[in-house]
């Protein structure tokens, strides 16, 4: 009959938490929904990016954080259209029970639940004051009667992190987001090293390290790195100082072993996106070869990334005043001429385009020529903001490249695409249209040509 509802399958999920408490949720079997022809699902979340920059701009501000996450946020929103599910045979009241229900509310495995959950945050958000940002979701802004910035909340899910100009602010917007969904506050443990003391926590497999008084971050996937050595059985290797090796080698004739190159090569990919550009490239160039037979080659470049690893567990992102001043001298001896330098005096030519104020959005671009199997072009680029990086990408261009000339051309127009979240994140921090073009003439590009 046009129109009947099927009962979608659910099942009780028992898991450990991370800080030892076990687990129990009536979770929906969403790969058995019938959308009946509903397609909103999308969800929007603030990205890595975006999630990076909320960071640096709460420290070089000096804002007090709190980190926490929503309990059990599926079911914080209400349904708006009938969803039958099935309940499991432990939950049914007898034999003549066939446990078809109607949700009320969302559910966690169903499909249009973080949706809805978003779209139910959201709501509440903006009531309480808060503005998103048209072009980067998840991120979410407070001003004053002025228009001073005064809060910043980045929102991935039921994760999030918020940041006010004072601990008072904070702690008030904290619970006044408690009394619409009960969170809990993700714990900050202190941690002293050469550099000082930090709050340390978790969040989205990333070691944050925050220091208001500094005003310092730092970002790091020590953690995580750790327990994927240990998965390799890598924890006890030697380590080198750097990962690179020879793509060549990866498709010579090899003899074939067994070894899950995917697992590597995936876990590495997270590293990286997170806080690991330095991982980028190697990764890239394993990815390429991910769905050839494992050989000892592929292998052994696997194990001597994973041996990089081992000896730069605690390598990450830094933001502090001192490294952006540092990056500001360096970028300024960028555009000078070696033999100026060394005489401490710029040309008249230098003079004239000295920049008269340091752009806090700095980008590089670079690529080598056919260096491919496929004789394809590769480009690499990073994004620093503040002197911090945080965008950077390596990867196979998708044309080939007739001359060096033309893969630094694709190699800058690659570096613009990803430059852009950065400039329209900005612009909405500073309350300023998204979609101005007011600063762009501002920002500096440099394609280095090697």
């Amino acid at each position: 009959m046009e129109g009947r509802l099927k009962a979608t399958p659910t099942a009780i999920l028992y898991n450990r938490k991370r800080g030892g408490r076990f687990k129990a949720r009536l979770v929906v079997l969403g790969d058995r929904w019938d959308p009946g022809g509903y397609q909103e699902l999308y969800s929007p979340t603030v990205s890595q990016v975006g999630s990076r920059l909320v960071l640096i701009e709460a420290a070089r501000r000096g804002w007090d954080i709190i980190p926490y996450d929503v309990g059990n946020a599926s079911i914080r929103a209400s349904i708006d259209r009938t969803v039958l599910i099935s309940l499991p045979k432990q939950w049914r009241d007898g034999q003549e029970d066939h446990g078809a229900r109607s949700l009320p509310r969302a559910l966690y495995g169903l499909p249009m639940s973080p949706r809805l959950w978003q779209k139910q945050y959201a709501k509440d958000l903006q009531e309480m004051g808060f503005e998103d940002s048209r072009l980067n979701p998840g991120i979410w802004t407070m001003r004053d009667s002025s228009g001073e910035l005064i809060a910043m909340l980045s929102v991935y899910v039921d994760d999030c992190i918020l940041a006010a100009k004072d601990k008072e602010l904070t702690t008030d917007l904290v619970d006044k987001l408690h009394a619409l969904h009960p969170l809990s506050k993700i714990k900050m443990d202190e941690v002293t090293d050469k550099d000082g003391t930090w709050l340390h926590f978790d969040t989205l497999g990333a070691d944050v390290f925050y220091n208001a008084q500094k005003k310092s971050a730092r970002i790091t996937v020590e953690t995580y790195l750790k327990k994927m050595l240990k998965t390799f059985g890598m924890e006890n290797c030697s380590s080198l100082p750097a990962p690179a090796f020879d793509e060549a080698l990866l498709y010579q004739d090899s003899p074939q072993i067994e070894f899950n190159t995917r697992q590597v090569t995936g876990s590495l990919q997270w590293a990286d996106t997170v806080a690991r550009p330095d991982l980028a490239q190697v990764t890239n160039c394993l990815a390429r070869a991910a769905n050839r037979p494992p050989t000892k080659a592929i292998a052994a470049a696997c194990k001597r990334v994973l041996r990089y690893v081992k000896g730069s567990l605690g390598e990450g992102l830094v933001y502090s005043p001192q490294q952006e001043q540092e990056f500001q001298n360096l970028f300024r001896d960028l555009y000078r001429h070696p033999e100026s330098i060394q005489i401490n005096e710029m040309t008249e030519q230098e003079k004239k385009f000295e920049p008269k104020s340091f752009h806090p959005i700095q980008s590089f671009g670079d690529a080598s020529f056919a260096s491919t199997l496929e004789f394809k072009s590769v480009s690499g680029v990073v994004v620093y903001y503040y002197g911090c990086p945080v965008v950077w990408k390596s990867t196979a261009q998708t044309v080939r490249s007739g001359s060096t000339c033309e893969s630094e051309t694709v190699a800058q127009s690659d570096l613009l695409k990803v430059s852009e979240d950065i400039h329209a994140i900005r612009r909405f921090l500073r309350g300023v249209p998204e979609t101005g073009e007011g600063d762009k003439d501002l920002c500096t590009v440099i394609v280095i040509v090697l």
